[in-house]
């Protein structure tokens, strides 16, 4: 008589309950980065075919000095500075000195002043009292 084996043998640890677990995390572990390193390349790629934008560009001396705005220096002026003020800031006033002696040292810089007056204190009423003494052309004196 042959005596059968009844004892079972062990399973491997890899088809274990608890290994195929691990195997699944690590399994969407590995499809998560594969997913991101596909987007980040896509977003790389897509950030250099973005289009050139010229480095200089021609501004139109309308949309940055307005028509009812006072400047001071030549005309064609290789550098344009526009400043916005208000009458009653205290760095507005501490700036005028600044710009002052800017624009004494260098000919060739013109300053546009466009108000941005301040909802407190008296600043609205500053600003059109030099408006109104920018009709008599003496805003500059004002200023």
């Amino acid at each position: 008589m042959q005596q059968t084996n009844n004892i079972q043998s062990p399973k491997k640890w890899y088809l274990r309950w608890w290994a195929i677990i691990i195997w699944a995390v690590l399994a969407l572990v590995l499809v998560f980065f594969i997913a991101m390193s596909f987007y980040v390349i896509s977003k790389s790629k897509a950030g250099n075919n973005a289009p050139n934008v010229k480095k200089s560009q021609p501004y139109d001396k309308k949309s940055y000095e307005g028509s009812t705005n006072f400047s001071q220096g030549p005309k064609n002026a290789e550098i344009n500075i526009v400043e916005f003020g208000d009458f009653a800031c205290s760095h507005t006033k501490n700036s005028f000195y600044t710009m002052k002696k800017i624009l004494s040292t260098h000919k060739n810089i013109r300053l546009v002043f466009r108000d941005y007056p301040n909802v407190a204190e008296q600043s609205l009423d500053l600003a059109i009292a030099a408006r109104c003494a920018g009709e008599q052309k003496l805003f500059w004196q004002m200023h």
